[in-house]
Order: C-alpha cells, then sequence, then structure tokens
C-alpha cells in the first residue's frame, strides 16, 4: 500500500492506494496543512510503502514535504519518479505532472487514443495519439473559477454554485448565470472534444476525471468517468519504477 497525495491549486487530495485501487480519500484545505494534513495521512495509512506526489503548486509542495516525509520515504513525480508516458509536447519540461499522471492511469486502463479531461480548478482536455503519445491539448478556466470570478469582479452579479440550470434561458440573473457558467462549460469541453477527435482521427476514447467531473456526466458524453485518475497514475508511475529498480 502507498499514500497518494496530489497537491492542487485548491485543495489537496490524499488516498491509500493498494494493489492499484483506491480505498480511502480525504481532502485536505491548504489553509488547514499544518493541523490537518499529519491526521490525514495517520488515518489512510499508517505505515506506508511510499508518500507518491504529484504537485502543481511547487511552494506548498515545500512547505508540506516534511509531513509527507514523517509518513514515509516520498517520491515525487517528475523529480525522483519518472512518468512512464512519451511526452510529445514542444515544451515537455512545462507540463503539469498531474495531466501527464492522468493521461498515464487513462492508457494503462483503456488503451489510446484517448481524450482526458480533467475537471479542476483549471480544467485541461488532453490528447494521447494512438501510439500512448501525450501530446497535449486545451487549458480553460474551471467552472467554479468562472463562477467566482464573475460574482467577485462584477458590480451586479452573485456568485452562483455550479450547478445545472432549470432552463437554458435564465429567466432571473442567478439562473442565467448557471446556465451560462455550467452549460457553457458543458459546451466548452465537448467543443474541444470533438475538434480534437477530429485531429486524431478514429474515435479517441473519451474520459473525465477531477472533483467536478461527476457534475457533467449527464451533459458530456464520456466512455468513463473516473475521479481519480491522477492518483491511480502516481500508483502506475510507482509500481513501474518498482519493477525497474
Amino acid at each position: 500500500m502507498i499514500l497518494t497525495v496530489d497537491v492542487g491549486n485548491s485543495l489537496m487530495t490524499c488516498a491509500a492506494v493498494d494493489d492499484g485501487r483506491v480505498t480511502a480519500t480525504r481532502n485536505v484545505a491548504p489553509a488547514e496543512a499544518d493541523d490537518a494534513l499529519p491526521d490525514v495521512l495517520r488515518a489512510l495509512a499508517p505505515t506506508p510503502d511510499a508518500v507518491v506526489v504529484s504537485s502543481v503548486w511547487p511552494e506548498m509542495l515545500e512547505r508540506v514535504r516534511p509531513m509527507l516525509e514523517a509518513a514515509g520515504p516520498v517520491r515525487v513525480a517528475g523529480r525522483d519518479l519518472a512518468i512512464p508516458i512519451e511526452n510529445a509536447t514542444r515544451e515537455p519540461e512545462r507540463v503539469g505532472a498531474d495531466r501527464l499522471l492522468a493521461a498515464l492511469a487513462a492508457v494503462n486502463r483503456w488503451g489510446s487514443p484517448a481524450l482526458v479531461v480533467d475537471f479542476g480548478t483549471a480544467i485541461t482536455v488532453d490528447a494521447v495519439d494512438g501510439d500512448a503519445r501525450f501530446l497535449g491539448g486545451a487549458i480553460a478556466p474551471g467552472a467554479g473559477l468562472a463562477a467566482r470570478t464573475l460574482g467577485e469582479r462584477t458590480a451586479q452579479l452573485v456568485v452562483v454554485d455550479v450547478a445545472p440550470p432549470a432552463s437554458v434561458i435564465g429567466r432571473d440573473t442567478e439562473e442565467a448565470l448557471r446556465s451560462g457558467v455550467f452549460l457553457g462549460t458543458a459546451h466548452l469541453v465537448r467543443g474541444l472534444m470533438d475538434d480534437m477527435a477530429t485531429a486524431l482521427g478514429g474515435r479517441p476514447c473519451r474520459i473525465a476525471t477531477g472533483g467536478e467531473a461527476g457534475r457533467f456526466r449527464d451533459h458530456v458524453a464520456f466512455d468513463h468517468v473516473a475521479p481519480d485518475l491522477v492518483l491511480l497514475g502516481l500508483w502506475d508511475a510507482w509500481a513501474e519504477s518498482r519493477g525497474t529498480d
């Protein structure tokens, strides 16, 4: 069993993964990390074989690293743990480890070509070709970020929850915001996937992951919805490294 930790922009997602299966998951807000993270890690797995980490927030990773090291030997994906998927982008060093890990987990489970959509603070739509090469993709604001930005940066709008509207035609301000944010996000994702599928050729497998993936499963045609793909990718990378050590 290992502990996997995904240090994201809004949350740290921690999970125990046993033989490629996520057995328990907890989220920790960055503001609560100092008090909550050690207890969360102990509760998930008191004696893990390793603590395998993905991070898109280097400063937060450095802040919590002593707590991670207290839980077990730490391996950081993309630094001291290779992510075994070919990265065919122009600037491979700038691609977030979370994107590569989600693609790795998707290809290992459902093959390639594939399109992987990660619903987080940002939405990423990434393409993997038939040779299992990560090609890159598109990055857009997540639905929650869009809702907060509209509510906080405009004088007469409010922050609404990310939820399907009663009608695409909003009859009041809140309903119009839900229509624009929620259905606009669904249309954006569908359009990007359709365009990327055309560019790839054939019919790539379409996979959704991330904290808000479940909200959109009835509004976007996915073949699979797997919220924990990044965590599974951490397991895959660690397991492959064990086979080559």
